[in-house]
């Protein structure tokens, strides 16, 4: 199907159970981490970090411990606690870490946003790395993180592509500025029950996904609201984000869901494209969301090019 090598990667049978049924995301998966001994870093919780970029304040939890570092980047709308169901398979041999972009989760909000400015705050978090680091970008984060890797080939030295799309430039137009209303909840409950990711897919269940609620939602005003900035889901900048994408020198590994909403194959075409060398690996069963509806699959994905990173130093 692609021009480069493509893994199908598919969940055992009968995961593709109805929602409705009331199923628990840790029922899909049989990936069990290796028996280790207590993780001082990771059982006693993520450290939080602040870190400066351009003025504005960015929120990084670093966890784990290794010669090398991961650093995962959520998308459009989301926070760190995205990766909640990825990080455990990591931290026994990495240092993890994972951000709040700018706009999302506990991030200051920003007057202007965009893949570039998402990059600087990326670039800003490599600072933290205890060793070579494996960027790993979801959707939006992966638009970032591409220019991250381009901008900073000595610390980045693998990069991980989930579901991103990479539209040819001028091929749509940029989102408009104009100020979006941001919805607003009389309590906490109400809030909690309207969360809905998007694109919608049918796994995980809503009701698995009441901590990722919780951290997007936050008291303004006596009401309830999302915690991400309308507008830090506006422009595309898709001319700078194909600029990297030509200039990337690190390892690549492209990931995308069989059953994404997005036109993922046809992205997971153009890096085949413009880096011949990138890995394609398809989770057939898999959506939009990866770190949610297949972790396992992520996580393994991540670890593979970790195992190259070290082999190569």
């Amino acid at each position: 199907m692609l021009n480069r090598q493509h893994t199908a990667l598919s969940k055992r049978a009968g995961d593709a159970a109805d929602p409705a049924a009331g199923f628990s995301v840790s029922d899909l998966y049989e990936y069990v981490p290796p028996a280790r001994e207590p993780d001082r870093h990771r059982d006693a919780g993520p450290d939080l970090v602040e870190i400066d970029v351009d003025g504005h304040r960015n929120v990084v939890a670093r966890e784990g411990a290794g010669d090398i570092t991961v650093l995962l980047v959520h998308g459009a709308g989301a926070h760190r606690m995205w990766w909640d169901l990825v990080t455990p398979a990591l931290t026994p041999d990495h240092q993890v870490l994972t951000i709040d972009l700018g706009g999302h989760g506990d991030s200051d909000w920003r007057p202007a946003y965009g893949p570039s400015v998402h990059a600087r705050e990326i670039e800003r978090a490599l600072g933290l790395a205890t060793g070579p680091v494996v960027l790993v970008g979801h959707s939006m984060g992966g638009r970032g993180s591409t220019i991250a890797a381009a901008a900073a080939p000595d610390r980045v030295a693998g990069l991980v592509l989930l579901d991103t799309v990479f539209p040819k430039p001028g091929t749509r137009g940029e989102r408009p500025d104009a100020r979006r209303r941001l919805s607003t909840y009389d309590d906490r409950d109400t809030a909690r029950q309207r969360f809905r990711l998007m694109p919608p897919q049918p796994r995980p269940h809503p009701s698995e996904l009441t901590a990722i609620a919780d951290y997007a939602l936050r008291q303004r005003d006596g009401r309830w609201a999302w915690k991400f900035d309308p507008e830090a889901l506006g422009r595309y900048q898709d001319s700078i984000v194909d600029a990297a994408l030509h200039q990337v020198t690190c390892p690549v590994t492209y990931m995308f869901g069989g059953r994404s909403a997005l036109p993922s194959r046809q992205a997971a075409r153009r890096v085949s494209a413009v880096v011949p060398t990138a890995e394609i690996v398809c989770v057939e069963d898999g959506y939009h969301h990866l770190p949610l509806d297949s972790p396992r699959e992520v996580a393994e994905t991540i670890i593979s090019l970790s195992r190259r990173v070290r082999a190569s130093r």
